[in-house]
């Protein structure tokens, strides 16, 4: 599409320019201030639509009617929210049930014969406004809608059962002891279910109308498996004690096979990464403040530092002894973006090469073996559908895998014979 545009040139005289605009286009009389508003919104309008019109032409999936909808959409069992969140209902391959939530109780799906069933996620803080034990594993609140909306009747009658309860697992088992529903409301239209511990049946909600039993609607009920601990090598899932390292092993690299145990439920989920923090004891601070004095140095070895296990190009994820004492900047690959607790025990003698020093290295050594506990080393596991587990172990350095270096060699005159 082409434009044309007319410009006015500019008079020293009102009069002059009126009587051009309507000599131009052909009027017989001036126009009143009224019609002149008139014109202005009229033209403004038509702009407006021309550049609606242009900008859907050129970007076809502009559309922000459709936006609004969208963003007004509430995830319930029939809608699917962004594929981006995996712990909401959607397509993913790994998640066919479609269940909510990170882990512990999840809704599913619900199947509607009349009455329409919403659930959502209480968050542990909004518990005791709920009258919900805070020691609950999870809690949702649940809203169920009758067809029609005009219906005399609506009262709602909630039950919970198991989906089996002749299964292995389920038998002889009491559900009320695993989860509850309680209307929160006299019409039941609102309820709260309340899970009490994991569970390895699935549970069936139902909403039943009390004047006409046919009509209902349910919602089941999983419980997505928690992860009870992760091992490897000194960490052995106690987080009790003091683990001893030997500082000839390295805690964390590429090769490191993780043991995660998860425990009952009736979905699994899956790990995706696993991360080491380290940070110096308080026990051990108490002796290095003595010695190493400086501002930088006590920032440096207050600090918590993370390694993901991969020697990659701009960052040693590796957590060994010596990478403890690298420098910014030391990495054998000329890049760290990881400083060691104590860097101050080394300086950069190249381009991405680094020396223990090892008068600050002995001075360290004895602080170390001064100290009961030496580390808090926290092995962080991040799962698939958001749940993140943590467990943190009091470390102390074997001492006799400590060597003293050598910081000097003197040569002596001698006298030949």
């Amino acid at each position: 599409a082409s434009f044309s545009l007319t410009f006015l040139p500019v008079y020293a005289d009102t009069r002059d320019v009126a009587k051009k605009v309507m000599s131009k286009h052909n009027y017989s009389r001036p126009s009143t201030t009224g019609s002149t508003i008139v014109k202005v919104i009229a033209i403004f309008l038509v702009l407006v639509t021309i550049a609606y019109v242009t900008i859907s032409l050129v970007f076809g999936s502009w559309d922000p009617v459709r936006w609004t909808e969208i963003r007004q959409e509430q995830i319930n069992g029939n809608k699917k929210p962004n594929p981006d969140t995996p712990d909401k209902p959607n397509d993913d391959p790994d998640n066919p049930s479609g269940a909510v939530g990170a882990d512990g109780a999840v809704m599913s799906d619900s199947e509607d014969s009349g009455i329409q069933l919403l659930s959502a996620l209480l968050p542990r803080e909004a518990y005791a406004a709920n009258d919900i034990d805070p020691k609950a594993d999870t809690a949702f609140t649940l809203t169920a809608t009758v067809s029609p909306s005009n219906a005399d009747d609506k009262t709602i009658v909630w039950t919970v059962a198991w989906k089996n309860g002749a299964s292995t697992w389920a038998n002889g088992k009491a559900v009320s002891d695993y989860g509850t529903v309680t209307a929160t409301v006299s019409s039941g239209a609102t309820a709260n279910f309340v899970c009490k511990q994991g569970f390895g049946e699935q549970m069936i909600i139902t909403a039943t109308s009390r004047d006409n039993s046919s009509a209902k609607g349910t919602l089941t009920v999983d419980y997505r498996k928690r992860l009870t601990s992760t091992t490897t090598g000194i960490f052995d899932g106690s987080t009790s004690g003091t683990k001893v390292w030997n500082v000839a092993n390295t805690l964390f690299d590429s090769n490191t096979v993780f043991k995660d145990n998860f425990g009952v439920g009736t979905l699994t989920d899956t790990v995706k990464s696993h991360k080491m923090t380290i940070t110096t004891h308080t026990n051990l601070r108490s002796k290095l403040s003595g010695v190493f004095t400086s501002t930088a140095n006590q920032t440096s070895y207050t600090a918590t530092r993370e390694y993901n296990g991969v020697p990659a190009a701009a960052s040693d994820g590796t957590l060994y002894w010596d990478n403890l004492f690298m420098p910014k900047g030391g990495s054998p690959q000329g890049v760290s973006d990881i400083e060691g607790l104590f860097s101050f025990c080394s300086s950069l003698v190249d381009y991405g090469e680094w020396e223990i020093n090892s008068t600050q290295y002995n001075k360290l050594r004895t602080c170390l073996t001064g100290s009961t506990i030496d580390f808090v080393i926290t092995i962080k596991t991040v799962l698939q559908y958001g749940a993140t587990y943590t467990a943190s172990y009091n470390v102390n350095v074997l001492d006799s895998s400590l060597k003293i270096k050598v910081e000097s060699v003197d040569v002596s005159d001698s006298i030949i014979i």
